[in-house]
């Protein structure tokens, strides 16, 4: 028999926690964020996610997601970025999983490295209306050089 006292579960951090909320502080780490394509590995600093641009194609998907969409009008995300043209806001629900381009919002930003609030107006969007979303993308710019985006934080509102 086999008894270990003093034990406590701990998330290795693997897999996001799931949340009902879209509310991305990034305070002390990624919060379940995670770099797909062209993003190398998150850095967290002073409460900012520094997403390393390798390619062309850059986003980072949020899994884990349970959000009604009624509850969120706009996805605002305050960002800066040295280069880019534009960015995509793309999304899944329980009734069409995966992200696909009848669920994207594709927005303007401004490559000064300033920083700048941009606002998706995601419940405008037919495929948003009435819909559990699941999981949630953002492809934070398009070029074809390397560079860093930071992001302070992303929200439902």
């Amino acid at each position: 028999q086999l008894e270990i006292r003093g034990v406590q579960y701990a998330n290795p951090g693997l897999m996001p926690e799931p949340t009902d909320r879209i509310a991305f502080d990034f305070e002390k780490n990624a919060e379940g964020w995670m770099p797909a394509n062209h993003i190398g590995a998150f850095n967290v600093a002073d409460g900012v996610l520094q997403a390393p641009v390798t390619g062309g194609d850059p986003f980072m998907i949020r899994n884990f997601l349970s959000v009604s969409g009624d509850s969120v009008k706009e996805i605002v995300i305050r960002m800066r970025a040295p280069e880019g043209k534009g960015a995509q806001f793309y999304w899944g629900t329980a009734a069409a999983p995966g992200f696909t381009e009848e669920r994207v919002f594709s927005f303007p930003i401004l490559s000064d490295g300033q920083w700048h609030e941009y606002r998706i107006p995601v419940g405008t969007h037919d495929a948003w209306k009435g819909q559990t979303i699941t999981a949630i993308r953002l492809d934070p710019l398009q070029l074809g050089v390397q560079a860093t985006v930071e992001i302070d934080w992303i929200r439902g509102e």
